[in-house]
Order: structure tokens, then C-alpha cells, then sequence
């Protein structure tokens, strides 16, 4: 006998309860482009997506967070959630239906109360924005001491990274990824001391290096998103 039944399927959504309490997934079709589902398997034929959220239940329970699945080749692939090292569906696999909540987004730590996680992908300022949205996440902003001391954590020694923050919009006027300006005192104390010298309009952290500077915004770094909503 089933622990778990379809409750109800409308659009894009798939709710899947155990019987008997009110634990319940709520499965939201998505498209991903810039992020990609966990794969817990290879997969199993399953004759509709119903059926695949349900057995994905039954076999992964809370950790099925989503779930692959080919309408055509009824191919069904678990997911225990997101990451922007994964990478995005193909074709063959079909369409992604995903259980958001905080424990589906495996790359992202906590320190001082901030959830980071260090991408090590090298992608252009742009692009590593988007794979920050993908994770229901932010590139990092680091406007206080916290925040400072977790992007050297998540940087380390080794790594190059871009942060939330640029002057995109207006010259010289730098501009977090919440909305908030660079505030001109943190500014003295955090860019490097000729920097920035508008040799481009987003903003990085060396290696190893204390302080950020600016460079173009179309070069390949790794990048460190945070999730401000978890």
C-alpha cells in the first residue's frame, strides 16, 4: 500500500501528502538556465508525472525536493534540489517540477547568521547574477563587518570572485544587488586605495587580497551568492 496520495494536480503544480498528517510537497514546474537539479539517479520509466512525484516520495520521502520528467519517454529522475554547480536539464530529461523551501539549495553554508555559498564556476558578472537567482539568492553584499568576513571565508585565499556590486547604471555610483548605494565611508575603507578607476563597472576581490576593486564586467570569475530569504 501507497504512504503517499495525490491530492490534487492544477497546471504546473503537483501536491503530494502523506496520508494521515499534513506533511505535503507542493511541486512547481520551473525552467532552469543557469542552475541544475541534484540528480539522485538515473531514473525509472513512471507513466505520468503524478506517478513520478509520488514514487519519488515513496522512495526519497522528505528528500525528494523535486523531480525530472519526460512526457514523451516518461522517463522520471528524483532531485533532492538545486545547485549551481549542477547542471541545467536537457532535453531527454523533460521538464523540471521542484518542492522550493531552504534545504533544496545544497551548495549554501551559514556563518554569522548569513547563508553563502561559493560557485566555483567562472562566469561573467551577468551570468553569475543569474545563476544567483536561479538559487533564490543574491550575489553578496558585503556592507558590514559580517558580511566582510563571510566573503573572506567563502573566497578564501585561492579565489577570485565577484561580489553585489557595481556602478551598472550610473558612473561611479556603486550600487548593491538589494538596491542600497555603497556607503561612502565603507567605500574608503574596503576599495582598494587607487581603485575604482573606472576601468569597469563591476566589482571583484582578488585573492587573497583585502581590499575589492573594479574590472570589466564580461570577464569569468567564480562568485559568491547569499540567500537573504532562508
Amino acid at each position: 500500500m501507497r504512504l503517499f496520495s495525490l491530492t490534487y494536480v492544477y497546471f504546473s503544480y503537483i501536491l503530494v501528502k502523506i496520508q494521515g498528517s499534513y506533511d505535503a510537497k507542493q511541486y512547481q514546474k520551473i525552467t532552469l538556465s543557469y542552475c541544475g537539479p541534484i540528480r539522485l539517479e538515473d531514473g525509472w520509466w513512471s507513466d505520468s508525472q503524478t506517478t513520478c512525484a509520488i514514487e519519488c516520495r515513496e522512495r526519497y520521502e522528505a528528500d525528494c525536493r523535486g523531480f525530472l520528467y519526460n512526457q514523451y519517454s516518461h522517463l522520471c529522475v528524483p532531485a533532492s534540489g538545486l545547485s549551481g554547480h549542477s547542471d541545467p536539464p536537457i532535453e531527454a530529461e523533460g521538464e523540471f517540477y521542484f518542492a522550493s523551501d531552504c534545504n533544496a539549495y545544497h551548495d549554501f553554508s551559514v556563518y554569522l547568521g548569513i547563508r553563502y555559498a561559493l560557485i566555483n564556476k567562472e562566469r561573467s558578472y551577468e551570468l553569475a547574477r543569474s545563476t544567483c537567482q536561479c538559487l533564490n539568492a543574491r550575489l553578496i553584499v558585503v556592507d558590514n563587518i559580517n558580511s566582510w568576513n563571510v566573503l573572506w571565508l567563502a573566497a578564501g585565499l585561492t579565489n577570485t570572485v565577484w561580489l553585489g556590486l557595481d556602478d551598472i547604471a550610473q558612473d561611479d555610483h556603486f550600487v548593491w544587488s538589494n538596491g542600497q548605494p555603497l556607503d561612502p565611508i565603507w567605500r574608503s575603507l574596503i576599495f582598494y586605495p587607487t581603485e575604482p578607476r573606472n576601468i569597469g563597472d563591476c566589482v571583484y576581490k582578488l585573492a587573497g587580497n583585502y581590499f575589492i576593486n573594479t574590472t570589466d564586467c564580461a570577464s569569468n570569475l567564480t562568485f559568491v551568492c547569499e540567500q537573504p530569504y532562508c
